[in-house]
């Protein structure tokens, strides 16, 4: 659900900027249009949704069995609304230069494979697992240690992001590097998530837009496109 609602805005940023700066439909986005698109897109859905995180993180860390219900409320004794959204500016600066550099690695690689080897149909798709896959190794950089400093702030009372950081690199074992504290896991779970994720949703994007151009049975054209729309909304 996040995101889904993380490409919804997304798209629909591209979308205002492109309107907004083409001078003609022929116009491309740059690599800085993707930064700037993926970046407001991330930090404004991880600005919706902190809430939701806080919660969760809340239940987490409790040592009993705890529902949503009780978990909000123990965050509003703490310190009220203000509370649910405790770290939320810090972590949308850190998570949104990840969704820069993720969104601007991968539409660029994309773009780039697809001219430069004049790529079509399978050959398109398959390409598109590679430049998810490489578009997160990038954003790792930010998104890794976002993560470490959400859940201390989240968790431990920090009064800034500042604060936090400084205490993280002295108490983390290996000082600035600790921020990265299970990159490699990190990059082991998130990698082929990310791959499978939008190199699926291109494989069935392309088989529908095929079905689409070719003369085939009415029936199976509509069950096939209806099939590879609706794993891609779910990918």
């Amino acid at each position: 659900m996040v995101r889904l609602l993380l490409w919804t805005v997304t798209v629909a940023v591209c979308c205002m900027l492109r309107f907004s700066t083409a001078s003609n439909t022929t116009a491309k986005l740059t690599p800085a249009d993707y930064m700037l698109c993926g970046g407001l897109s991330t930090a404004l859905t991880d600005l919706l949704l902190f809430p939701v995180d806080t919660i969760k993180v809340t239940q987490q860390s409790s040592k009993e069995i705890m529902s949503s219900s009780k978990a909000l409320n123990q965050v509003l004794k703490s310190g009220g609304i203000p509370a649910l959204y405790k770290g939320a500016l810090g972590y949308a600066t850190v998570d949104g230069l990840g969704g820069a550099l993720f969104f601007s690695v991968y539409e660029s690689v994309k773009r780039n494979l697809a001219e430069r080897y004049k790529l079509t149909g399978t050959a398109l798709s398959m390409s598109l697992y590679g430049a998810a896959g490489a578009a997160f190794v990038a954003s790792s950089v930010f998104i890794v240690p976002g993560e470490l400093l959400k859940a201390r702030m989240q968790t431990q009372g920090f009064r800034s992001l500042g604060h936090c950081i400084r205490d993280a690199v002295a108490k983390e074992r290996g000082g600035f590097f600790g921020l990265y504290t299970g990159y490699t896991a990190t990059l082991v779970r998130d990698m082929p998530y990310f791959a499978f994720q939008l190199g699926f949703y291109g494989t069935c994007y392309v088989f529908s837009t095929v079905l689409v151009a070719t003369d085939v049975d009415d029936s199976s054209r509509k069950f096939f496109i209806a099939f590879a729309q609706t794993t891609s909304r779910t990918s």
